[in-house]
């Protein structure tokens, strides 16, 4: 088996189009027609990005026109409001529920129920004191403007006499 060498490939590139046929000649014939059959397969197939690699709205249109089409798709927004009643029967606590040495389910409801009004009731009343102490906050701020207003006219009214 013989090695073709870089400069008989370029020596050969130049006198013919064909150069590596002169060189291979007798050796191993090299067939060409496959190549013009995927050359005539390859007509206009439009370019399909992957999806990993960008989204599947945006593509480029050809070589010659690089800048991207985007396809924009109608959306509605839909909320949907899913209403679950659960029947709330508070439990009865009884004497063995009181008097037993480890609280009983009944019990820790009945607390937890509780715990959880009193929250909600104090998160109500968090929420009223935050508004009315942004309200008395407004309030300093326009009395303190009102101040240095009235202590410039002051000081106008001395600097005149």
């Amino acid at each position: 088996m013989s090695r073709i060498g870089l400069s008989h490939l370029s020596s050969s590139a130049r006198n013919s189009p064909f150069g590596t046929e002169k060189i291979l000649e007798g050796k191993k014939k090299i067939n060409i027609s496959p190549i013009k059959s995927v050359k005539q397969d390859l007509k206009y197939k439009p370019l399909v990005p992957s999806p990993l690699v960008t989204s599947p709205f945006c593509y480029a249109a050809n070589k010659e026109n690089a800048t991207t089409q985007t396809h924009s798709n109608q959306t509605e927004s839909i909320s949907i409001q899913t209403n679950v009643t659960i029947p709330n029967k508070t439990p009865i606590i009884t004497d063995e529920d009181l008097c037993s040495e480890k609280p009983t389910a009944a019990y820790c409801q009945v607390l937890a129920e509780r715990m959880s009004k009193d929250i909600e009731e104090l998160l109500r009343r968090n929420l009223e004191l935050t508004r009315q102490l942004g309200d008395i906050k407004t309030e300093i701020k326009s009395v303190e403007n009102d101040i240095e207003i009235l202590e410039e006219v002051v000081v106008e009214i001395d600097d005149d006499e």
